[in-house]
């Protein structure tokens, strides 16, 4: 800037005419005298650097290598190019280093700063870089939520300035953050409560997050009927995916029925008469589900029947349905055991999933065509309830209701094995992965071997980690039959992603272009 300097006057004559030459120089030598003078140099750019941030108030500090109290001008803008919204934030002002600014900025919103400087002289500076401060927006709220049995969905309200919109359900993990203003979480269970997060952010600032706690509406329950009598009937209660210690209330119009754990039980009734019964379940939020109603008519008897037509009461040619059983033959064929294929009775049955959807059969006249529309409406390794009825007559009837699960063929696995879902992930730049298998949808056992580990189970999720990333492994799955010790086989291969980015070997300019060296995770090596 400014500065004091001696410089030597010669006093020979040759100066003094205006002489100059290397002799005359040599000459006046010994006859000098000092002058002092000023010289006044460029100032130098300053800098602005970031020290802390305390809610919308960002704390700056000058660098600066001028001397004291040197001349410094501070614009501020809303954008880096400074074409709009430019202000002078300081005018003019001495400055020394390591001065310290504060500056508020708007929730949301982003300021940049530059900064010059100026010699006594004026002659100023260039601005300096410019320095960006960033705003987190504010938090945001919720503009809708709707929750289902199944599903529960949210929508996020703008906020100014933000950028992204974040959602979270606290129960899962980081991997499970939902980018977007609306959201649908379709993995919820029926009458459980659920907790999300939500924030906004921008330019890697986040808002204070909001939370919020749900709960799914419950699903309406299925009813069908295990036992009946001439008196008494019994029913059970299907809760689906409701919890499983859901309250369950019952009602029959002018009837008094017992609820005891998933059994519904009333005796005292008339012989061949129908009632109807009507079932709901509340969660612990005590809500209802809607009602689901069953029919059911009592018998004449409903303990015997003969095993022939023409009313026979000779106890050795009466059938008894808690005999009966269903399997099948080495053929592969349903058949229907316990029960005299020759004998003239009236042949139905009743399907239920475990959904509760039912499927009802015809009135058949022969035991083989009732076989025969069960295996056509039985999907292999699902579960099932499944009531088996006969009757003689309009007043007569005998019906049992077994719990049987259809065994899996063998040579078919796909219909089982096509319902797990696989979903493979890792950490990035960790050259691990891991893979999940979904099991939810399979009802018997499977066993699964990958990479050298085996690992069995039912209707849960099977993880295998520490597995290398960008590699194809093959898993070897075995899906048990819940009737037999027999299981479907099959082989699958599973892709891992690659997560891990590519190393720079090195890096050169050559004919104004960046070369560089890079090896990626599979050891393949690019310029």
């Amino acid at each position: 800037m400014k500065y004091k300097k001696w410089v030597h006057i010669a006093l020979a004559a040759s100066l003094l005419s205006g002489v100059f030459t290397p002799t005359s120089f040599v000459y006046a030598a010994s006859d000098v005298s000092n002058v002092e003078i000023e010289i006044i140099t460029l100032a130098e750019i300053p800098s602005l650097i970031i020290t802390g941030v305390n809610g919308n108030t960002h704390h700056l500090k000058i660098i600066t290598t001028n001397p004291p109290n040197t001349d410094m001008l501070i614009e501020k803008s809303s954008t880096p190019d400074f074409s709009q919204s430019n202000e002078v934030f300081m005018d003019w002002t001495p400055i020394t280093n390591g001065h310290e600014l504060s500056v508020f900025v708007g929730d949301g919103e982003s300021s940049y700063l530059r900064i010059k400087a100026r010699n006594l002289e004026g002659i100023e500076t260039e601005f300096s870089a410019p320095v960006v401060l960033n705003q987190a927006p504010t938090m945001p709220t919720l503009a809708r939520q709707v929750s289902g049995t199944h599903s529960i969905s949210l929508q996020l309200n703008d906020v100014m300035g933000a950028t992204d919109y974040k959602i979270k359900r606290t129960d899962l993990g980081t991997d499970a953050v939902f980018t977007g203003k609306d959201y649908t979480d379709s993995s919820v269970l029926p009458g459980r409560p659920y907790t999300y997060e939500f924030w906004a952010e921008r330019s890697g600032q986040q808002s204070e997050k909001n939370t919020i706690s749900l709960w799914t509406k419950p699903e309406a329950p299925a009813l069908f009927v295990t036992n009946t009598s001439s008196s008494s009937v019994e029913l059970e209660v299907n809760l689906k995916d409701n919890p499983p210690n859901s309250d369950i209330e019952v009602q029959r119009e002018g009837g008094n029925p017992q609820v005891q754990g998933l059994k519904i039980t009333e005796t005292n009734l008339l012989a061949s008469k129908s009632y109807e019964y009507r079932v709901r379940v509340k969660s612990d939020n005590n809500e209802f589900s809607p009602w689901v109603t069953q029919t059911v008519t009592t018998g004449e008897n409903t303990s015997s029947l003969p095993s022939s037509g023409g009313g026979s009461n000779d106890p050795s040619t009466q059938v008894n349905l808690s005999d009966v059983q269903i399997s099948y033959d080495e053929n592969g064929k349903l058949r229907i055991i316990g029960i005299d294929e020759k004998a003239e009775y009236k042949y139905y049955a009743i399907i239920t999933d475990s959904n509760g959807n039912q499927i009802k059969s015809p009135v058949f006249n022969t035991l083989k065509e009732l076989e025969e529309w069960l295996q056509k409406n039985l999907v292999p390794g699902q579960k099932y309830k499944i009531l088996i009825g006969i009757e003689v007559d309009k007043n007569k009837r005998l019906e049992k209701t077994i719990d049987y699960t259809v065994p899996l063929d063998p040579n078919k696995a796909d219909s089982a094995l096509n319902n797990i879902k696989i979903k493979a992930d890792g950490e990035p730049n960790t050259r691990t992965s891991w893979v999940e298998f979904d099991l939810a949808a399979i009802p018997t056992t499977v066993e699964i071997t990958l990479n050298g580990q085996s690992k069995k189970a039912k209707g849960t999720v099977l993880r295998f980690e520490h597995l290398d990333d960008n590699k194809t492994y093959t898993a070897d799955l075995r899906v048990y039959d819940n009737n037999t010790d027999k299981a479907a086989s099959q082989q699958l291969e599973v892709h891992t992603p690659n997560r891990t980015a590519p190393e720079i070997l090195d890096a050169s300019y050559h004919q104004g272009e960046i070369v560089l060296d890079v090896v990626s995770v599979n050891g393949l090596r690019q310029d």
